[in-house]
Order: structure tokens, then C-alpha cells, then sequence
């Protein structure tokens, strides 16, 4: 990023806009369709994902059957409990895809751990 010809103006600018940048991702809520192999065997579903900003990635089968969490710190999908969690992610899909109206969702997320 530092460039001897660049200003600091300049370099000062792009870290501005790098921040920008992951803020709006951070705070963003997107749903798209998707195929993933959940069990590594090659198999792969298509799915509805849900993103919630950096907080929250979870899959929904097309049917709505099956519901997954992603598990950043194992990097695994999670396989939920799709009668608990399918109407939520449903809702969060439609939000996402400007179908309804922002609403407060419960969502299958990770506790935050203490910092050592």
C-alpha cells in the first residue's frame, strides 16, 4: 500500500476507504443461492445462505428441511435444528432480498469467548 511516490494524503485516503470498505461489509445483511457440500464427499446441496455482516453465515435447504450454521472456528457448516431455526432464516432471507420489512431475527451464532 505504501508507495515511495505516494503521498501521505494518498495513502492516508486508501486506508480510509479499505475501513469503508469492511464497515459496509460488517453491517450488511445478503442472501443468495448456493451449492455446497456440506459432509466433504463431494456431494453437493443447493441452498439458500444468509450473511449477516461478520456475526452470522447459515445455509437453509431450498425446502427448508435442513439448516446449517457455519462454524468459523472449526471452518465446518453446523447442522441446525431446522424446526427451530428455518422460520428465522426464512424471515432473514426475505429481509435480505427486500421482500419484508427489517425486523429483529434470533439467529444461531457463536458466543463470544473471553479474551486472554
Amino acid at each position: 500500500m505504501s508507495k515511495s511516490n505516494q503521498s501521505v494524503a494518498e495513502n492516508f485516503r486508501q486506508v480510509l476507504e479499505a475501513y469503508k470498505i469492511e464497515n459496509e461489509y460488517g453491517r450488511k445483511l445478503e442472501a443468495y443461492e448456493a451449492s455446497i457440500d456440506f459432509n466433504g464427499d463431494g456431494n453437493e446441496r443447493q441452498v439458500d445462505v444468509f450473511r449477516v455482516g461478520r456475526i452470522a453465515l447459515v445455509a437453509r435447504s431450498l425446502d427448508g428441511a435442513d439448516v446449517w450454521r457455519w462454524d468459523n472456528d472449526n471452518r465446518v457448516w453446523e447442522s441446525l435444528d431446522a424446526n427451530a431455526w428455518s422460520a428465522q432464516i426464512n424471515t432473514g432471507i426475505r429481509i435480505a432480498r427486500n421482500q419484508a420489512v427489517k425486523d429483529i431475527l434470533q439467529l444461531p451464532i457463536a458466543a463470544p469467548e473471553k479474551a486472554e
